[in-house]
């Protein structure tokens, strides 16, 4: 499948975060490459964090802000608004989600943790159950098209689960976009935008970052070692 050439995927150039909750938060794109790591969290400290995503909890009445289900273990997300031509994120707002709608969101990590096996691979078609069965009543109710990051489509070539991810895409008519790739001149340009605050990308190219993907997986290792055995 050469999922690049197939005319069920398309390429975006930005994508406007919704100022409404719902399953339209779910056709977010991943966060881009050059700005792994850089987000307001890191910025504010871990203290002020905590603040504003209980804060966040509360006025969603601890439950998904994407499908509704109560949660007494919610999570944070961070939403933006991209533009791939200026090579900006802009921070729009936090929103608080459950574990299925947080994994989804997350749908390229969750793919890598899917093929390396820290994710069962029953757990992500049931994620992408969840998700695309969300995409698909949205568009069957306001008769519209929207479609998903193309990550979940790139799992139809693991041998392992492609025949069921593949099942569920047409189960639930799913349609997916592409983001352009990342050119080894843009790294340096991509930034972030915080209020007044403007965050430049960490690394200059893509060999910076693999080599802190390498070192951030290492480092995860060891602390699940340690936990393990606290």
């Amino acid at each position: 499948m050469n999922l690049f050439n197939n005319d069920d995927v398309v390429m975006i150039d930005g994508w406007q975060c919704p100022d409404e909750s719902g399953a339209l938060l779910l056709t977010m794109p991943n966060i881009p490459a050059p700005l792994h790591g850089l987000n307001p969290r890191s910025v504010m400290g871990d203290e002020e964090w905590d603040k504003q995503r209980f804060e966040c909890y509360g006025n969603a009445m601890w439950k998904c802000e994407i499908c509704q289900t109560p949660c007494e273990r919610m999570q944070a997300h961070e939403l933006y608004t991209y533009n791939y031509i200026s090579h900006t994120a802009i921070f729009n707002r936090l929103i608080a989600v459950c574990d299925k709608c947080h994994r989804a969101i997350h749908s390229g990590r969750l793919v890598t943790m899917t093929k390396e096996g820290d994710v069962s691979k029953e757990y992500f078609l049931d994620v992408a159950e969840h998700c695309f069965k969300l995409i698909h009543d949205y568009n069957e109710a306001h008769g519209t098209d929207y479609r998903l990051y193309n990550a979940f489509l790139c799992a139809a070539k693991n041998p392992e689960i492609g025949e069921q991810i593949s099942e569920l895409i047409e189960k639930y008519n799913i349609k997916f976009y592409r983001t352009p790739r990342v050119k080894p001149r843009e790294w340096k340009d991509w930034k972030l935008v915080w209020g007044n605050k403007i965050l430049r990308s960490q690394y200059t190219s893509a060999e910076e970052w693999e080599n802190q993907m390498v070192i951030q997986k290492q480092n995860d290792y060891m602390r699940n070692g340690a936990l393990a055995q606290a």
